[in-house]
């Protein structure tokens, strides 16, 4: 189903967005849904928990774990992406083009079910075989 080196894009992309939390923390809090307490609080959780998970998937021994907490992530950020979208929350600095924040939906829902698959060994269904 999924390449493994899928999970290494993954892992470094994760890395880097679990970063952005924190550099980008301004772009991040105003795509929160007023119905999340302690937005700001969120965005630093969030982004450490990215930065974990990219990293647990890094390394073998740690990776279906660091499925699981994905797949949770995963599903806590999706009303964010959902109200970004819904909401048509242009970026600052440069404008996003609303079908980008539409595409975001389906490929968390990919995200979602790639964690799901981890977390039911997965990973270690896949053929040792190249493509």
């Amino acid at each position: 189903m999924f390449h493994p080196v899928f999970k290494y894009i993954l892992g470094i992309y994760l890395i880097g967005m679990g970063f952005g939390n924190f550099f980008e923390f301004e772009e991040f809090i105003r795509v929160v849904p007023s119905y999340i307490p302690y937005p700001g609080m969120m965005i630093w959780v969030t982004g450490i928990f990215e930065i974990l998970g990219g990293i647990g998937l890094l390394l073998p021994s740690t990776s279906r774990l660091m499925a699981i907490v994905l797949l949770v992530l995963f599903a806590a950020v999706f009303p964010a992406n959902l109200h970004m979208a819904m909401s048509n929350i242009p970026g600052e600095g440069f404008p996003v083009p609303s079908w980008i924040m539409w595409a975001k939906i389906p490929i968390q829902i990919v995200l979602i079910g790639w964690a799901i698959w981890m977390v039911q060994g997965g990973d270690n269904k896949v053929s040792s075989k190249p493509l």
